[in-house]
């Protein structure tokens, strides 16, 4: 919401023009509260997948 609240500000203060092209990224999923994520995904029998930061151990992950 408050990425969307940043965009309608800057429309009003004419810093974005109304016709111009925007992509708003929204992340108010809750995965940013990781311990509420893993409390919904155990609630919808997921079992879940701990992995490092590592871009190769998501990779393995996904194979």
């Amino acid at each position: 919401a408050a990425a969307f609240a940043g965009l309608q500000q800057a429309v009003q203060q004419n810093r974005v023009a109304p016709e111009d092209r925007v992509v708003v990224i929204n992340t108010g999923n809750g995965l940013k509260d990781v311990q509420s994520a893993m409390r919904g995904a155990a609630l919808a029998g997921a079992e879940p997948h701990p992995v490092r930061p590592l871009l190769a151990d998501v990779r393995r992950l996904f194979g």
